[in-house]
This record gives C-alpha cells, sequence and structure tokens, in this order.
C-alpha cells in the first residue's frame, strides 16, 4: 500500500470473489472521476496526488466522504452531503466554497503529519488550539530530552533567583543553553553576567502544556485514522 502522499488511492471494491485492492495511479488527473467505488467503499478516503490543487482534493474527500455516508444511512439527504466524523453536522458542497469544510492532517501537521480527509473547520480550529498544540510542546520536550531536535527548544531558566526566557540546543546527546536578548527583557545579560559565578544555582523548566489535551489529541487522530480506513461505521456506532 503506498504511503501518504504517494501517487494514487486505494478503494475497496466488491466482487463475487471476495474483497480486492486496486492501486489507482493517476499521474495528477482529478481521482474520484476515474476510481471506481463498490458498495461497501470503507476505503472511501483517497490518498489525493499532491500535484492536484487544495480545492480539487478537497472536493473529492467531499465526493468520497458524501458517498460513503449515503450507502452508510440511504435516503437521508437528497442532495449529497458530507457528514462531518467529528461532530457530525451535515454540509451540502457549498461548504468547500465557504470554508466550513478544511482539511484534515492526520496526526497534526505540526507533528509530522498528513492531510487525510475533512472535518468541519470549527472541529479543526478547536482541536489545533486546545489539543493538537499540547501534543506538539509534548512532543517537542520528548525530543529535547532524548537529544534530538534539530532546532531550540524554548525553555526558562532561572538563574541565582531571576527567572528568564532561554533556548536549549540538544545534538547528539548534549545540550547547551543560550540566553537570547531579544527574548528577554533589557538589562538581563549584565544580571546574569553579575550572577555567573562558581556555585549559582540553575534550574531549567520545559514549556508546560496539557498531558490530557496532548493525549486526546493522539485519541482523535487514531479515531479519524480509523474513519478513513472504515468509513461511517465507526461514526455512526453509539458506543
Amino acid at each position: 500500500m503506498p504511503g501518504v502522499g504517494q501517487r494514487g488511492t486505494w478503494l475497496e471494491e466488491q466482487n463475487p470473489s471476495g474483497l480486492r485492492l486496486e492501486s489507482v495511479d493517476m499521474a495528477g488527473t482529478h481521482i474520484s472521476k476515474t476510481a471506481r467505488c463498490g458498495p461497501l467503499a470503507n476505503f472511501f478516503f483517497a490518498i489525493i496526488n499532491l500535484e492536484m490543487s487544495v480545492q480539487e482534493k478537497k472536493r473529492d474527500w467531499f465526493d468520497l466522504g458524501a458517498r460513503a455516508y449515503s450507502q452508510a444511512c440511504p435516503g437521508i439527504y437528497a442532495a449529497p452531503t458530507y457528514v462531518c466524523p467529528i461532530c457530525r453536522k451535515p454540509f451540502t458542497v457549498a461548504a468547500l466554497d465557504d470554508g466550513r469544510l478544511s482539511k484534515e492532517h492526520v496526526p497534526p501537521q505540526s507533528i509530522g503529519g498528513h492531510e487525510l480527509l475533512l472535518t468541519c473547520t470549527a472541529c479543526n480550529n478547536m482541536a489545533g488550539t486546545k489539543l493538537d498544540a499540547a501534543a506538539k510542546t509534548k512532543e517537542d520536550v520528548r525530543l529535547a530530552m532524548t537529544g534530538g531536535p534539530d532546532r531550540p527548544h524554548r525553555i526558562k531558566a532561572t538563574i541565582g533567583g531571576i527567572t528568564v526566557n532561554g533556548q536549549l540546543h540538544a545534538k547528539d546527546g548534549s545540550y547547551s543553553l543560550t540566553i537570547p536578548k531579544h527574548l528577554n527583557r533589557p538589562g538581563t545579560s549584565e544580571e546574569l553576567q553579575r550572577l555567573g559565578r562558581a556555585g549559582t544555582s540553575l534550574t531549567v523548566e520545559h514549556e508546560r502544556y496539557s498531558e490530557l489535551g496532548a493525549r486526546i489529541s493522539w485519541l482523535r487522530a487514531g479515531y479519524l485514522a480509523l474513519v478513513a480506513m472504515e468509513g461511517y461505521k465507526i461514526v455512526l456506532d453509539p458506543a
């Protein structure tokens, strides 16, 4: 199966001999107009070609999701309707143009996720500010503690009773601490130079984050991945 971001789409197709997975390389053409979608269509969210425009991708996700929902709940809506897998609010195709539906990265884009399906903009924004930011900070802290990141990690340092904003640099298991002037109030450098003597204590505090928020972000990402694989079966399950 190709990875997210590669060309092609995987759709579940029902035939007399059982389940068959078909890979379609469309080389930039509009996938949803050529790939067939069988009655079950559990893999209804295509892995969209990166060469397609954002609007084309969103239209493909809309068409595939609307078709899958109509198969799961036939006769509910007269017009093609996409149901947000988070809040279950219905949207017509007009929501693509007015911004009420947005592309969702799974896991969050800030920690390396890829576009996978649509959610409503309200649900997407809520997760970004309240959940995904916590997951990103937790991941940054984890990488900083293992010496992994290749970029400075924001911290607060308390040196001899003075708390300043600093950057922790980690590479190959070694660490260094810098106190940039632009992150601190004027005169901070002079105060630190006065305190820079043997025996001065140094305490480093990582950025704070919500552990619960970080865990919910990952749980949400797992749920959306299951939706992309299993369709609306999991969305409509009362459990």
